[in-house]
């Protein structure tokens, strides 16, 4: 899905074909790596068919956007996970997209190293991704013999998934979102006489920062949550439905599994950063009102940080009646696995269990009204012939 632009647009640049001639020239370059200090390479050859290319023989660009930042969630070198809404809301954030093969992206690291020192302390933090489809092994094999130490997050994007969500289709490419959530800057190509106009970027954006609670952009209509590569499986249709922990609204420890009990439930996985989610409550609360004079019991499972928990309790309480409130971070702040044990990646997730523990529907994303009606009629009409069934024994 293209990211929404009330007011401006990316600049998708006509930059000429890249030669052979101008390969060659790229790869030499490549060799004397300025501000890195060793000359070795394990990268080798002609750049090879489905790299993004670099931007050449052109002056940098840079665009300024108004349009809400996607959300996503990867896995960084070392394990760790990146995601939009570990930032926003309280620091500004700058995605960094570079190759091994783009000479102007590793002339950017030194300057990129000095942004982080310069304002990191007043609320900025760096991304880089990496858009090359080698192996972890042989990217960090190259970054080591090249003297390149990262003092922020590495996501490897060799699917090229997130940069064309940022809609990246040359390099280097430096993405500023705001506190806000909002991408102010685009920036495209890198010159050393660029670094005033990002550094003025940064520092507007740093000076403005607002703790506050957004909503990103979402796409496909849901919002990232987790790495969709790691972790379990998203529970489909027959699967049985995981028992979990979780707190409640005055932060006590409870079971889902006593919650439930033996009665047909809806489970429903959102966020504050997740507009459909939102959009969803109203629905989910009036359906849950609906169906629990037929045994039914619908809960909210809020999966943000636990420094959002006092304004999950607050969305809930007005939005959620009929709902059952759970929060996905305990009282020490650690998290309860509930997303985890379902294989939640994406909110919204819905999940609609049979009186026996059984996963009847699953979906993530959004859903329309006429469809999780019929899925919750068909739940709730075999929970009462089973009634009948176990009665007539």
């Amino acid at each position: 899905m293209a990211i929404a632009r009330p007011q401006r647009t990316f600049f998708r640049p006509a930059y000429p074909a890249v030669t052979s001639r101008s390969m060659r020239c790229a790869l030499i370059a490549l060799l004397v790596l300025s501000g890195c200090g060793r000359e070795e390479r394990d990268v080798e050859g002609p750049v090879p068919a489905g790299i993004i290319q670099e931007i050449r023989g052109e002056k940098s660009i840079t665009t300024d956007v108004n349009a809400r930042s996607p959300a996503f969630a990867r896995e960084t070198m070392g394990g760790g996970v990146v995601r939009t809404q570990d930032y926003i809301g309280r620091r500004v954030l700058l995605l960094d997209f570079w190759s091994v093969f783009c000479q102007s992206c590793l002339e950017e690291i030194p300057f990129l190293l000095e942004l982080y020192r310069d304002y990191h302390d007043q609320g900025l933090e760096i991304v880089s991704v990496n858009t090359d489809f080698f192996p972890e092994s042989r990217i960090v094999s190259f970054m080591r013999k090249t003297g390149i130490d990262l003092p922020f997050p590495l996501v490897f994007d060799r699917d090229q998934s997130l940069s064309k969500l940022f809609q990246v289709d040359a390099l280097p490419v430096t993405v500023l979102i705001d506190s806000s959530g909002w991408i102010r800057m685009v920036h495209l190509g890198y010159r050393p006489s660029d670094k005033k106009i990002i550094e003025s970027r940064v520092r507007k954006a740093c000076r403005k920062i607002k703790e506050t609670v957004v909503t990103l952009q979402p796409v496909d209509g849901r919002t990232a949550f987790a790495p969709p590569e790691s972790g379990t499986s998203f529970l489909d249709a027959g699967s049985m439905a995981p028992g979990f922990s979780a707190a409640d609204a005055k932060g006590s420890q409870v079971s889902f599994s006593d919650l439930r009990g033996e009665s047909p439930a809806v489970v429903f996985f959102w966020s504050l950063f997740c507009q459909p989610c939102r959009e969803e409550f109203p629905l989910l609360a009036d359906l849950a009102r609906r169906g629990a004079p037929r045994g039914l019991k619908s809960f909210s499972v809020n999966l943000d940080a636990a420094k959002l928990l006092p304004a999950a309790i607050k969305f809930s309480r007005k939005r959620g009646d009929g709902l059952v409130a759970l929060f996905d971070s305990l009282p020490g702040g650690e998290s309860a696995g509930a997303a985890g044990a379902f294989g939640v990646h994406y909110t919204p997730s819905i999940f609609l269990i049979a009186a026996d523990g059984t996963i009847r529907f699953s979906a993530s994303g959004e859903i329309s009204r006429a469809r999780l009606e019929e899925e919750m009629e068909s739940l709730l009409s075999r929970s009462v012939a089973g009634e009948a069934a176990r009665g007539g024994h």
